[in-house]
């Protein structure tokens, strides 16, 4: 995988062949989102998220991941689209579907303890003062923009 000098793109870049794709999934109740600290990329905290399987759309991928991360089985009917952007890492280029479920109750978070260590719920200023995955400032700031109060774009 290529985790170094990336950047995102909204539509494919020039010569964008992707080596993989990855699904990942915002999942918020009561104005938090769900974070998970990782056990490897440095002991970072992300979002539930994973490659996506041959035969699989990014939408199941999402709710396997969401699933094998966290215990919680989503509908597919609840989960909207963020949409997908194109990454272009120093030695690769991946695709990046973002998924996202705004939760009527609490849910009980089980962590497969190989994966992560913790999970935490913050607000995305709080989550912004948190060491994360590479990239994941930069959808947070895409998608709560009105909420930071910025013009992220």
């Amino acid at each position: 995988m290529c985790y170094h000098s990336r950047m995102i793109y909204q539509s494919p870049p020039p010569h964008f062949l992707p080596e993989f794709s990855v699904a990942a999934c915002l999942v918020e109740y009561a104005g938090r989102i769900l974070l998970l600290h990782r056990n490897d990329l440095g002991r970072t905290w992300g979002l539930p998220a994973g490659g996506i399987e041959v035969g699989e759309s990014p939408m199941e991928a999402a709710v396997r991941e969401l699933r094998e991360e966290t215990g919680y089985t989503a509908d597919d009917k609840n989960i909207d689209d963020l949409g997908e952007t194109f990454v272009r890492g120093s030695q690769c280029d991946y695709t990046f579907h973002l998924y996202k479920v705004v939760l009527n109750q609490l849910i009980e978070v089980r962590l497969d303890e190989r994966e992560h260590t913790d999970y935490c719920w913050a607000t995305v200023k709080e989550a912004l003062s948190l060491p994360f995955i590479e990239d994941l400032d930069a959808y947070l700031h895409l998608h709560y923009a009105e909420r930071l109060g910025n013009n992220a774009t």
